[in-house]
């Protein structure tokens, strides 16, 4: 199929060889309807109307293929190109005799130690049960002479408040039966040992009892761990096998490029693979592991006392925190810190206050000379140099000290400014006109455009 997909088969409708070699073959067996295989295989002949279930089987190899229905031959058998078998067994390794014996002692699961304490516990729950349901709900008990505790009963309302109790009857509730103290051990005895034998209750999310410290409940889902530590195992090895196979078929079947969108710890990205890229090689790496949070956060503490005691290095210490790529980590610390430093800080704020004009708006007020540099004061001199020092930049009419200082030398003579509505009329109908050479002001002088 494309896109290239993988699926999960349940072992009970497949068979396979199960040698010591390796599996070479494998047969899977369904039962879908007969108008589906119809419609996909007209030329097949059956008496099932559509609806009907029919028997599907699937024949693979190393090199053939094909499909049956009801016994015959629909598709097949082909050579599929492949060059591999596109069934990946997975084995949890969790029996000893894994590669020999029958198929229920090769192939077990964490649960298969305790199928018979599996049933006995169920056998007391539904004991315990049946007496709560029985006697959970107290009766009532009416005591006096029968024919006036009959007709009482027959006028008394079960939940009601309001009932007439005649003289000689007495109405209490029925004695409650507790369930037997002995059925309550028996299952404390056969839950401790389902999970002596499988997996710390802590793993399921339920808190022991008489434990209060963090630790104790990290070290039982430690110990959890270990029992999921064979599956977690075979899981990579299947998934590794799963990624050789995509890739022997690209190289054999496909023979083009097969783009693969996937993300990291980083970013997301496309990779493109071809042929011409694998040439042969198939090996490929895939380490899972069965962790708990409270493990997790065990091991991160451990790497922290560590790293502080000197006893580790940080990428270590990185690396036993969970951390997949210690040095990327590392690098944005670095930037990190840089961007944190006060002598960045105080350039950044001079560039953006150079971006608005503040600096040479600050110089003004200073009464710093026009044309020269504005620098605040400073507690510390930045190690960048003057390269983001703001300029004061070019004389501009119109600014408040270059006014006043052209006022100050010019005293006793017209100034340049309009001294009313007519002298701002003339002012801009010569500003208005053509571009050209010098243009003469109400005050005398000239100015250029």
């Amino acid at each position: 199929m494309f896109p290239l997909t993988v699926q999960n088969v349940n072992p009970k409708n497949l068979m396979w060889d199960d040698s010591r070699v390796g599996p070479k073959w494998a047969i899977e067996f369904n039962v879908v309807d007969a108008g589906l295989v119809r419609s996909k295989y007209p030329h097949w002949v059956s008496r099932k109307r559509n609806g009907n279930f029919a028997d599907w089987i699937e024949y693979w190899d190393e090199r053939w293929f094909g499909f049956i229905a009801d016994r015959e031959w629909v598709f097949g058998p082909y050579q599929h190109g492949y060059g591999f078998l596109p069934y990946i067994p997975i084995y949890p390794a969790n029996s000893l005799d894994w590669d020999q014996d029958t198929p229920e002692w090769r192939y077990q699961g964490i649960l298969y130690p305790v199928h018979s304490l599996l049933d006995s516990e169920s056998r007391l729950l539904t004991a315990l049960e049946a007496i709560i349901r029985q006697f959970g709900w107290r009766g009532i008990d009416f005591l006096g002479d029968r024919g006036l505790v009959e007709s009482t009963m027959a006028d008394y309302e079960m939940f009601s408040g309001k009932n007439f109790i005649p003289r000689g009857v007495e109405v209490k509730p029925s004695p409650l039966v507790q369930p037997p103290g002995e059925l309550w051990n028996q299952l404390n005895v056969v839950q401790t040992l389902i999970e002596s034998a499988t997996f710390p209750n802590v793993v399921r999310g339920m808190r022991p009892r008489g434990v209060s410290a963090g630790f104790a409940i990290s070290v039982l889902a430690g110990m959890g761990r270990l029992k999921f530590a064979g599956m977690a195992e075979a899981m990579a090895r299947g998934i590794e096998g799963c990624n050789s196979a995509w890739a022997m078929l690209i190289q054999n079947k496909i023979r083009g490029k097969v783009t693969a969108h996937a993300r990291s710890d980083v970013h997301f990205f496309d990779a493109t693979i071809g042929p011409e890229d694998i040439k042969g090689l198939i090996e490929n790496v895939v380490v899972l592991k069965a962790e708990a949070p409270e493990e997790r956060e065990r091991e991160a503490l451990l790497a922290l006392r560590l790293y502080s005691a000197r006893i580790i290095s940080q990428y270590t210490a990185m690396q036993r925190s969970g951390i997949t790529k210690p040095l990327e980590e590392m690098i944005q610390i670095e930037a990190e810190q840089l961007a944190q430093m006060p002598e960045l800080m105080m350039e950044k704020a001079r560039i953006a206050a150079q971006g608005v004009g503040l600096l040479t708006q600050l110089g003004e007020t200073a009464g710093v000379p026009l044309g020269r540099r504005f620098n605040p004061p400073v507690e510390r001199q930045s190690p960048f140099g003057n390269q983001f020092q703001g300029l004061g930049g070019e004389q501009r009419p119109g600014e408040r000290n270059i006014q006043q200082a052209r006022v100050a030398s010019r005293e006793g003579r017209p100034s340049v400014f309009p001294q009313g509505m007519r002298d701002m009329d003339i002012i801009a109908r010569l500003l208005g006109g053509m571009p050209g050479g010098a243009q003469g002001l109400p005050s005398g002088q000239t100015v250029r455009r």
